[in-house]
């Protein structure tokens, strides 16, 4: 499969209710700790670093690292700058602008990945007999693999976005990481709360018809998206997940 075959998230997705519940900042807090706690010195490459909420917790965590985002989206970019230099950041961290699936990567061993999870209407009801496609996050390791420099992903993952199933729409994250010599951990695995008054019960109808099969809590009670309805003034939790690849270098600097 080529990357060609992928089609990027369109700008209406990026602005949907979906995606919006889906990247919380406690993800990206999430994502930061387990990643400050074990990457070694130097530079590190973010994908979609967005407004820069993971890059300035890494930052702030750890002052030997700098930090290259790679962002599609003009406005986040602009305001990723603004808020390093406001923070007094600036000289650890630029941005990329451009899709992360066509411009020109700069080599990094480590790489952060908080990816959206969800794909386009049009994307997602495709004929079966076309294309197959890729998830965001499992086109991105399928590129990143073929960069030899590259020993470390991080990824924050939403659990129904292809760790290990595709649930019909996607080559899952694992297939792709063995492809190319990963091996897969999960530093962090639990559910993130999202209160009542979240926008993601605008996004529950779209999420269920994606993801039928996929698991909530709901009042503490496993419940599949396909069974949820609204949640109302329910608790619903939300699964989520850290995921590391990593893949050894030789002795002579070579990957295996």
């Amino acid at each position: 499969m080529t990357l060609a075959s992928f089609a990027p998230p369109s700008p209406q997705l990026q602005a949907s209710p979906a995606a919006c519940c889906l990247t919380h900042q406690h993800d990206a807090r999430q994502l930061a700790r387990n990643v400050a706690a074990v990457v070694p010195p130097g530079t590190a490459l973010e994908i979609g670093s967005g407004q820069g909420a993971v890059a300035m917790r890494l930052l702030h965590l750890r002052a030997d690292l700098r930090v290259v985002g790679v962002e599609v989206s003009s406005r986040a970019a602009g305001e990723s700058v603004r808020r390093a230099t406001a923070m007094g950041l600036g000289d650890r961290f630029r941005v990329i602008r451009g899709d992360a699936l066509v411009v020109r990567l700069p080599d990094s061993p480590s790489v952060v990945l908080n990816p959206p999870m969800l794909p386009t209407e049009a994307w997602f009801e495709a004929p079966a007999k076309s294309t197959p496609h890729e998830g965001f996050a499992a086109a991105i390791i399928r590129r990143l693999g073929a960069q030899q420099t590259t020993t470390d992903i991080w990824i924050h993952l939403f659990d129904v976005h292809g760790i290990d199933r595709s649930f019909g729409w996607g080559t899952p994250v694992a297939h792709v990481a063995a492809e190319f010599g990963f091996e897969l951990s999960f530093p962090h695995r639990g559910w993130r709360a999202v209160g009542p008054a979240s926008r993601v019960r605008e996004a529950l109808p779209q999420l269920a018809r994606l993801f039928p099969e996929a698991l909530a809590l709901v009042d503490g009670a496993p419940t599949r998206l396909r069974a949820l309805g609204r949640p109302d003034a329910r608790r619903l939790l939300i699964p989520h997940s850290v995921v590391r690849l990593h893949r050894s270098p030789t002795s002579n600097g070579a990957l295996r």
